[in-house]
């Protein structure tokens, strides 16, 4: 890996967890679409939301997930995460994926 390359990245702020989420969800099924895997870092409800409103939509989140299209990993609020696959969860394989989240 160049050590010197840039990669582009941007912040947005939203006014509300659905606006936040209705962001989420388009660019997710957009990506997917598209055959884009996709990794959500989220904490639990928003995860969940999220697949709420991927389902709710006539998209097949369900088969994303066991196509390893779509992973979901759990932010905690002590800096760990956890890997979410097929509705289990485990610390260990999210630090296995990521590593170790420092806490604020």
């Amino acid at each position: 890996m160049n050590r010197n390359a840039t990669f582009p990245h941007e912040v947005q702020f939203y006014s509300s967890d659905s606006a936040l989420l209705e962001s989420f969800a388009r660019f997710i099924r957009n990506a997917l679409k598209s055959h884009t895997a996709v990794v959500v870092l989220a904490t639990k409800s928003h995860r969940e939301s999220l697949v709420q409103r991927l389902s709710g939509e006539d998209f097949d989140i369900d088969c994303a997930m066991q196509h390893g299209m779509y992973i979901s990993l759990e932010a905690l609020r002590h800096g760990t995460l956890r890997a979410s696959t097929e509705g289990e969860q485990n610390g260990a394989e999210g630090e296995k994926v990521i590593g170790h989240v420092p806490a604020p």
